[in-house]
């Protein structure tokens, strides 16, 4: 089990517990594709099909990841040695209240465009 957030595309940011793959691939709507951060102390979980499928941009989790992201995206801990799915660290839980003041400056900002 890992502790992690849940970044919707309407930027809000909520915790959750994660018991295994039925439950990564029920918040993203469907098969997960693993995508990290670029300083690497942070792992998630996309939509792997999410583009084919017209999801929405997620534009918070973009910016965070430094990629193009769609769909509802899941923050966890980076993995083990052995490869297994951590906790969020409390740096990364911090992540949830700074992420909902990002989201809140994007949805109303048309200084920030994103294209394919």
């Amino acid at each position: 089990m890992a502790q992690g957030i849940i970044i919707r595309t309407n930027g809000t940011v909520e915790g959750q517990d994660f018991n295994g793959l039925s439950d990564y691939q029920s918040v993203v709507g469907g098969l997960i594709t693993s995508i990290f951060a670029v300083n690497g102390d942070i792992e998630g979980y996309a939509n792997d099909e999410g583009l084919l499928l017209g999801l929405p941009l997620n534009p918070v989790a973009s910016i965070l990841f430094g990629q193009y992201l769609v769909g509802n995206v899941i923050i966890i801990g980076a993995p083990d040695d052995e490869g297994k799915d951590t906790d969020a660290t409390m740096t990364t839980l911090h992540l949830q209240y700074m992420t909902q003041l990002q989201a809140a400056q994007i949805m109303h900002s048309n200084s920030l465009a994103f294209t394919e």
